[in-house]
């Protein structure tokens, strides 16, 4: 009796086990923030200016630009990836950019971001610099 026991109580701890390692990024993800992003792109921007003889010309120039509303004294949240226990995670970086020109809803970044960076545009939760995050529906 005593050995079926244990025979039933090792295998109930084996399917724990088992059941853990399956489900352990599920939980794992879980507990993540989530953020939602988008891509820093090109967008246009109004140039006004006046000519020796009086005549403004306006025309336009594209120019990298982010949501102005994304900007926190004068940093923005992006999306970077790094190698950890042989797996990819998706973490948080504050980066401090030098901003221009406003169009729209837009501002204009002259230094700091680059055309291929993934900013966080929202997230359900705080985030900080090096917090790993999962991104919930990339633009």
């Amino acid at each position: 009796m005593k050995k079926h026991v244990s025979i039933i109580t090792g295998l109930v701890f084996l399917l724990f086990m088992l059941a853990c390692t399956i489900f352990s990024r599920t939980i794992h993800d879980s507990r993540l923030v989530k953020v939602t992003t988008t891509n820093v792109r090109p967008i246009d921007f109004t140039i006004s200016f006046d000519l020796e003889d009086g005549t403004n010309i306006i025309t336009s120039q594209k120019k990298l630009a982010i949501p102005i509303d994304i900007v926190h004294e004068g940093a923005v949240y992006l999306i970077r990836e790094r190698e950890r226990y042989n797996e990819v995670e998706t973490y948080v970086e504050l980066v401090y950019v030098e901003l221009g020109q406003i169009e729209g809803e837009y501002v204009e970044v002259k230094q700091g971001l680059s055309g291929n960076d993934k900013i966080i545009i929202e997230s359900n939760g705080q985030i900080e610099t090096g917090q790993t995050v999962l991104v919930s529906s990339p633009n």
